[in-house]
């Protein structure tokens, strides 16, 4: 069952250009979505990591925290795994996606260019960014944690050079990159347990490597489903949406609410359903914006392309 499915997905081109997509690649999109959704709702909007010296606060609470931080900081980095895996087309932190976007074509044409050398260029920013970032804390670069243009291009290479050898990655068992994803979040959690404050960047080393781990079983499959496709197209809309205020200071607060009145099980329960709920409002939300501004939208674009031709 694995051969014939690993074999559909070698033949299976880029999403650029066909009309429909992967359900498993948009599965994970939507799986990428939740977890910045849990992540969020079980740390930063908690105020940020529990300081271990502070008795009022459990160790069930405490380590559950990490725990779930740990499997759910590769979040970010999955996201550019997908625009770098099929290449971004203009169609995540805004900002640097935006600019992503912009650079994307001149990273396009020299990874083609160059494609027997792109592991080599891959692992070299990879080693780039994680002695200044890591070894020196040099802030030259700009890197601050992973939330820069240059983490976000670094990761799109990683996710194009994954393209480039994914024949030689389907020939290995699935399960085995989930066995070392589960190791990567453990190691990852043990840095934070050993004071280190960087354990958790997007930029880390072994969290670039779990994300990778946790991306890679699902490019073993290949199926379309309009339901799975239709709801990943608005992951980013999720996310735009829940560090938005009102939205944001009113998670907030329920949040902190929930968590100090409920056990850690019930509360981090809470957490997940939460986001499903969340997600597929979301989506509502987002199916109708899309309904009622896309006429309008293509009458810009379609204004747009005339005024540029025009001046051509």
């Amino acid at each position: 069952m694995e051969e014939a499915l690993v074999d559909s997905v070698k033949n299976t081109p880029p999403i650029r250009g066909r009309k429909e997509r992967n359900s498993s690649i948009e599965l994970f999109r939507i799986l990428a979505a939740l977890l910045v959704l849990i992540v969020h709702l079980n740390g930063w909007m908690l105020g940020g990591l529990f300081d271990w010296d502070d008795i009022s606060i459990t160790p069930v609470h405490k380590y559950g925290q990490l725990a779930i931080i740990s499997i759910s900081c590769v979040c970010v980095n999955c996201f550019l795994l997908i625009s770098g895996w099929f290449g971004l087309k203009l169609s995540y932190f805004v900002q640097c996606y935006l600019m992503l976007m912009f650079f994307s074509p001149a990273l396009n044409l020299l990874i083609e260019r160059e494609k027997k050398r792109i592991a080599l260029y891959t692992i070299s920013i990879v080693t780039i960014e994680f002695v200044m970032e890591h070894v020196f804390q040099n802030k030259s670069l700009c890197i601050n944690e992973g939330y820069s243009l240059f983490h976000f291009v670094t990761m799109y290479l990683v996710g194009r050079t994954l393209y480039q050898y994914k024949h030689e990655i389907l020939k290995y068992p699935s399960y085995l990159w989930i066995l070392v994803y589960i190791l990567c979040a453990g190691l990852v959690g043990f840095m934070q347990l050993m004071g280190y404050n960087k354990a958790f960047a997007y930029s880390n080393p072994l969290v670039i490597l779990e994300s990778i781990m946790l991306f890679l079983p699902f490019v073993y499959y290949n199926f379309k489903s309009k339901t799975i496709n239709a709801l990943s197209e608005s992951s980013f809309s999720v996310y735009i949406i829940q560090v938005t205020t009102p939205v944001c200071t009113t998670l907030f607060a329920v949040d902190q609410y929930a968590f100090k009145t409920l056990s850690y099980p019930t509360f981090l329960l809470l957490t997940i359903l939460f986001s499903i709920v969340f997600y597929l409002v979301c989506f509502v939300y987002d199916y109708y914006r899309r309904r009622l501004t896309k006429p309008l939208l293509d009458r810009l674009e379609i204004r747009l392309s005339s005024i540029v031709n025009h001046i051509i």
